[in-house]
């Protein structure tokens, strides 16, 4: 996900610089403007497949340090039945 926005911000950034170049325009408008529309079309992009890829692993992971049931765990191993 990350390289495609990489290559998304890359991609409209050469395509603002040939807008530049081609049209002549000094203060690099094209660069500036077509970079940020690289830069909101790839966090579109990345957003919507975290969001999909989120709901394909039911989003029900334990974060680091956190039990299954959402509480944290004190670092020692288990050693027999729970109180």
């Amino acid at each position: 996900m990350g390289v495609e926005f990489g290559a998304a911000v890359c991609g409209f950034c050469l395509l603002g610089w040939w807008i530049d170049h081609h049209w002549g325009i000094q203060d690099h408008w094209g660069v500036v403007v077509c970079g940020l529309l690289g830069v909101v079309g790839g966090l579109y992009n990345f957003i919507r497949q975290a969001l999909a890829a989120s709901r394909a692993g039911g989003g029900n992971r334990a974060m680091p340090g956190e039990r299954e049931s959402g509480q944290a765990s004190s670092g020692r191993r288990p050693t027999g039945p729970e109180e």
